[in-house]
């Protein structure tokens, strides 16, 4: 349970509260995996060596574990705030599911969605084109062309091609957890859909910044890799649009260390 991992784990005082909750789940890129509890968790647990395979027995093994974990941590906490779990607030349930439908038909997540798709699609058409810039690539480096550095071409290719596809799906899934929020009241606090629609833009920018790259680097496919760019410059827009405050939502650590 929490407790018990914060009470055993050495320099557990430097984790920041929350850091996990407003990331892009990109632990290998992130430069506060050291104060963040959820990658110390899963560090301690499987190592560098997560099981991810939803085929392996092991993955589900290891989901099973983190949900009782999480029962038990939800049964203390219920426990503490005298909450009776079996107590069920039917009006409430209702509410969120209502809430969990609308976010799901709401036209910002079909556009979010609607690009994990473009993305796919854009692959499956462009494979023999990346076999044609790895023939090229190699056959430049082979020549040694002065004033040509392949290696770094094909370096920056990978680069874009990993931060498209980490964030293909992840922006839909911020954009709907995001619309669950969108008429929370205001309370004076933060606001969770602030929060989730600002990583949702960053992970959009990002993403089209990676475009931009293949853009350039596979002219052939220019019209379609610009109809991606355009669909998720309105993406951007509409969420920056229904969600005002979000780019000033401070996330903990990555915006202002607490």
């Amino acid at each position: 349970m929490a407790d018990d991992f914060l009470a055993n784990y050495p320099n557990a005082e430097n984790f920041i509260p929350g850091i996990y909750n407003y990331c892009d789940r990109w632990c290998e890129r992130c430069p506060f995996t050291d104060r963040c509890m959820n990658y110390a968790r899963e560090k301690r647990r499987w190592g560098d060596n997560p099981p991810r395979d939803l085929q392996d027995p092991e993955f589900w093994d290891a989901f099973n574990e983190v949900m009782e974990e999480t029962l038990a941590l939800l049964a203390n906490i219920t426990e503490e705030l005298g909450i009776d779990p079996d107590d069920v607030d039917e009006e409430a349930l209702a509410e969120d599911e209502q809430r969990f439908g609308e976010a799901w038909q709401h036209p910002l997540m079909q556009a979010a969605t609607d690009y994990g798709k473009m993305v796919d699609q854009w692959f499956e058409d462009a494979e023999g084109d990346f076999l044609d810039k790895e023939e090229t690539l190699n056959m430049l480096a082979r020549v040694n062309a002065p004033g040509i550095d392949p290696e770094a071409e094909a370096r920056a290719l990978i680069d874009a091609v990993e931060v498209i596809r980490w964030y293909q799906f992840f922006i839909a899934a911020k954009v709907h957890r995001a619309l669950m929020g969108l008429d929370d009241p205001d309370d004076g606090f933060p606001k969770d859909g602030d929060g989730s629609a600002k990583i949702a833009l960053i992970a959009t920018e990002r993403s089209m910044a990676a475009w931009e790259r293949l853009l350039y680097a596979f002219p052939a496919r220019e019209m379609e890799a610009l109809r991606i760019l355009a669909h998720l410059q309105r993406l951007r827009d509409q969420t920056d649009a229904l969600f005002p405050n979000a780019r000033a939502f401070v996330r903990p650590g990555f915006d202002e260390l607490p």
